[in-house]
């Protein structure tokens, strides 16, 4: 009777806590998204269907960018160090860290309001009207900081599931439109193309969840353990990473430029800047170099060869016929790499084939559809991490 009294507790609690986790993960996307709505100071909203800028000038229009680009930043100079070696206290590296972002946030603020002034947004461009709109942009910045690490802690899908609204809802109108003009032009051309979206969707799926196994030798384990043991890399290393940030790289690329050609008072730079996203061919090329570059650096964030060898050799595990140490980083080195490199080109194809394919259908903006893939990618990630989490919250609870 304990026993079962103890089991519908544990249900019980399990429920409650699921449940808790996904209304603060919708309170927290509702708050994201009317922040979103929020309009900046002395903006001409009425001009919002004539100009095309990739993102609506509202409170969070800078969204995850500037934290993912402190990142991507703060990954690059501390891969490869031992965590014993830091002497930095967590409240000192959250801090350093905090103004890294407000550094990068100044400028891409200031980037997207140049934007804004080379449109017909603004009527009138005044100091003023930098100053009080610079700060709200870097608010909103903090504020989607803020709200990112709220679901990571307390709701469902981790910060990653802001990243994935922020896309989705710069692009999913011009999506949406797209698929009612096919629909209108035929209906089995419709059909054609979801089921080409399916097909691809699948291969993705699969992919994701393929793995590339290296075997070592546990010395302290049992004769049935030392058959399972491995180390698991996936075949695209990186996942749904590169395109986060290869997105949020390519807007602070462009809003550097504006801010560069404003205070350099270089045209030219401004005429490259309004070149440079997602809207244009020139963008997308870019963004599939960003991609293949990220896929490949992101597939060693993932799987610190280092520290994976060092702990390794302490641990006396070793794989067969590679020597400890300096070997046996360099031997995972190479396999991380070589997979690396077929995620970075797997990552450019689902990029590139949706472009190709769209090219086919009455679509307006075609190269939109080039980050559906990546997208999906995206999705599969956060969906992946949300279930993992309800997985762990269960096993809390029921053994």
């Amino acid at each position: 009777m304990i026993i079962i009294y103890l089991k519908k507790k544990n249900k019980a609690i399990t429920k409650k806590t699921i449940r808790n986790k996904i209304l603060y993960t919708l309170i927290i996307f509702a708050v994201f998204l009317l922040g979103r709505r929020i309009p900046l100071y002395g903006v001409n909203y009425d001009q919002l269907g004539t100009i095309d800028m990739g993102v609506k000038p509202t409170l969070l229009a800078l969204g995850m960018t500037p934290w993912m680009t402190t990142m991507i930043i703060w990954k690059i100079f501390s891969l490869g160090k031992n965590p014993d070696d830091v002497i930095s206290s967590d409240v000192s590296q959250y801090f350093k860290q905090n103004m890294l972002m407000l550094f990068l946030s100044i400028i891409q603020a200031i980037g997207i309001l140049t934007q804004l002034g080379t449109t017909k947004y603004v009527g009138h461009e005044t100091m003023f009207f930098f100053e009080i709109n610079v700060m709200f942009l870097i608010v909103g910045a903090f504020l989607s900081e803020w709200l990112s690490n709220l679901i990571a802690r307390y709701g469902l899908g981790g910060n990653s599931l802001l990243i994935v609204i922020t896309i989705l809802g710069n692009y999913v109108q011009e999506i949406n439109l797209d698929m009612h003009m096919i629909y209108n032009h035929s209906k089995p051309m419709l059909v054609l193309f979801l089921i080409i979206l399916i097909v691809m969707f699948s291969i993705i799926t699969l992919v994701y969840f393929a793995e590339y196994k290296i075997n070592f030798i546990q010395i302290l384990a049992s004769k049935e353990l030392k058959k399972y043991s491995y180390i698991p890399l996936k075949i695209i290393p990186a996942l749904g990473m590169p395109f986060m940030y290869s997105i949020s790289l390519l807007t602070f690329l462009q809003y550097a430029l504006f801010f560069g050609g404003r205070y350099n008072h270089n045209l030219k730079l401004l005429k490259i800047a309004n070149k440079i996203n997602i809207n244009t061919t020139q963008g997308l090329m870019i963004l599939l170099v960003i991609i293949f570059v990220i896929s490949i650096a992101f597939s060693f964030f993932n799987i610190d060869v280092v520290q994976t060898a060092d702990k390794m050799k302490k641990s006396g595990d070793f794989i067969e016929n590679i020597i400890p140490g300096y070997n046996t980083q360099k031997y995972l080195s190479k396999r991380v790499l070589f997979l690396g490199f077929i995620g970075a080109l797997f990552n450019v194809l689902i990029t590139v084939i949706p472009f190709m394919i769209s090219r086919y259908f009455p679509i307006t903006n075609i190269n939109i559809f080039g980050i559906v893939g990546g997208t999906y990618l995206i999705l599969l990630t956060v969906l992946i991490q949300a279930y993992e989490q309800v997985l762990t919250i269960h096993n809390k609870y029921n053994y």
